[in-house]
């Protein structure tokens, strides 16, 4: 089983995941293996600090999506797919719903250029699961310019409208695809967002069931 967790920056991806490993866990008895995007493993955090450093604005957008593309390669043959093949659940931070979100809706490539640039990435690699934390970017912004333990990223830095537009093509691929993209809304009290996660992975888990019984 194969989760991803995506969402603004700010919406409480690190929590979230927290949650859904545990309730994983103790659900299925299964191994988990946490990645993320950019990341995941030593090419891939060498990518991430690269097209996310502050001092690297004159990456063209299109350089952004290769760069991106190429951190997801790495990830998908070095840990996702050995992963799942071993039949441990992975969640990760990040995956191809930011790419289409920030680099196609925000930045303005075209969609289908970004799909067949990630199949590439995923070789194969296909019918998994996109949880989608939702919140408006001013809020999430201003969370993270509370927390005192990080610097806003590259990506943060971008102007509120980009951001919106980025918010919109999350929502617009959850609507495409509603049998694989759940959205839930973090602009909540955290016992309301954590009861909805859990509740989220039980239908989740119920699939995959279902799915694997036939």
């Amino acid at each position: 089983m194969f989760i991803v967790i995506d969402g603004m920056n700010g919406s409480g991806k690190s929590g979230a995941i927290e949650i859904i490993k545990n309730h994983i866990i103790e659900m299925t008895g299964k191994s988990v293996v946490l990645t993320r995007e950019p990341g995941g493993t030593l090419l891939g955090e060498k990518v991430r600090n690269l097209v996310l450093s502050n001092d690297n604005n004159c990456i063209s957008d299109i350089s952004e999506l290769l760069l991106f593309s190429a951190s997801r390669a790495q990830n998908v043959s070095e840990v996702i797919k050995p992963a799942l093949e071993a039949d441990k659940v992975v969640i990760s931070d990040r995956f191809i719903s930011s790419s289409l979100a920030f680099q196609g809706y925000a930045r303005g490539l075209p969609l289908d250029t970004i799909k067949k640039v990630s199949d590439i990435a995923l070789d194969g690699l296909s019918d998994y699961y996109t949880i989608i934390l939702d919140i408006a970017p001013e809020i999430g912004l201003e969370r993270i310019a509370k927390d005192k333990r990080t610097e806003s990223d590259r990506i943060e830095h971008e102007a509120i409208d980009f951001q919106n537009k980025a918010r919109m093509g999350y929502l617009k691929q959850a609507e495409e695809n509603p049998d694989y993209f759940f959205v839930i809304n973090t602009d909540r009290p955290y016992p309301d967002v954590k009861n909805e996660i859990k509740e989220t992975l039980d239908v989740i888990i119920k699939r995959e069931e279902v799915k694997n019984a036939k």
